[in-house]
């Protein structure tokens, strides 16, 4: 079985630069673009390893898994990753690319269809869908498939679903072999991902299935959508809270924070309410790093960050003292 996935980029990125490659870099062309690698050589990663978004993430965790279950060797079984990305193009996954910032995402309709047809996007895109494959897998945003500017006339290889929002699936026109698969805020809480690492969490699904095969697939929507519901991993169960010694950790206040133009403004106090956070959370599996959380093992916003986020807290006495062991945890420090 020959499968074809094409994800879109993500701002968040394993390797970041002060220097990183911009838009206005990619517009000078392939020439520049390849001189200011030669600066960035030590920070250039393959694609498919530099994203960190949550599609991304969710996405590389179904695929590493297929490729455990069907190694190289096995040519029965085959999977080609292609990144679209708003800088270099259509990428396979495979390719090294440097730190960058760039999006379709936000730009207006004709200039988004000027660069990407600059970048060969649509052209691109033809080029891998026509090829013979078994599936087919789209996870891409509103903006980058219009970047593709898929039309009626787009030949498929092979059976082909799209994982995109609502409107856009109202957008697109009918293609021969094309399954359109709308996603809603809905699909989101139905499968516990949050909606911008929903498509990732879906194929992930898709390939973790023991019974994975492409007459196992439906045919509709709305039963593919079923046939994933079906796919969760059982979660790990929570173990016994344990305390977590950087929580007692009393902040320094940096000058800079004090000489930033905002402290000559109206201040702004944020209210202590249990608003604590596990900052090991294991988010690929949602687990609690020291099991069920609770306030001795978590943390406040401003005890994660180089200076505080926000000028002070508001402390209600009788919300602090409501539970026994927060007063007595208190009284102790």
């Amino acid at each position: 079985m020959k499968i074809v996935i094409i994800t879109s980029c993500t701002g968040e990125k394993v390797v970041e630069s002060a220097d990183g490659l911009t838009l206005a870099d990619f517009q000078q062309g392939h020439a520049h673009v390849a001189a200011r690698e030669e600066g960035l050589r030590a920070l250039l990663r393959p694609a498919e390893d530099i994203y960190t978004g949550q599609q991304h993430i969710r996405l590389m965790r179904g695929i590493r898994s297929f490729r455990e279950s069907h190694p190289s060797t096995d040519e029965s079984w085959t999977l080609d990753l292609h990144v679209l990305s708003a800088g270099y193009g259509l990428v396979e996954g495979i390719r090294l690319l440097a730190p960058y910032e760039a999006t379709f995402q936000g730009m207006k309709t004709k200039e988004l269809r000027t660069w990407a047809d600059a970048l060969g996007v649509p052209a691109g895109i033809r080029r891998v869908l026509a090829r013979p494959y078994d599936l087919a897998v789209l996870l891409l945003g509103d903006g980058y498939l219009s970047a593709c500017n898929l039309d009626a006339n787009v030949k498929l290889g092979g059976r082909t679903i799209a994982l995109c929002g609502g409107r856009m699936a109202e957008k697109l026109p009918a293609i021969d072999n094309l399954l359109l698969v709308p996603l809603e805020n809905a699909d989101a809480k139905r499968f516990g991902s949050g909606l911008v690492a929903l498509k990732g969490e879906l194929v992930r699904r898709m390939l973790i299935r023991p019974d994975f095969a492409l007459d196992s697939i439906p045919q509709d929507a709305a039963g593919l959508l079923s046939w994933l519901d079906g796919a969760q991993v059982q979660k790990r169960p929570c173990g016994p809270a344990r305390a977590n010694a950087t929580v007692d950790r009393v902040i320094a206040i940096p000058t800079s924070w004090h000489a930033k133009p905002h402290r000559g403004q109206l201040r702004y106090f944020i209210p202590e309410w249990d608003d604590l956070v596990d900052r090991d959370f294991d988010f690929q599996n949602d687990v609690h790093s020291g099991g069920k959380g609770n306030w001795s093992n978590e943390v406040y916003a401003h005890q994660m960050y180089p200076e505080p986020n926000y000028d002070g807290i508001l402390i209600s006495k009788v919300v602090a003292e409501a539970k026994k062991d927060k007063k007595a945890r208190i009284n102790a420090l």
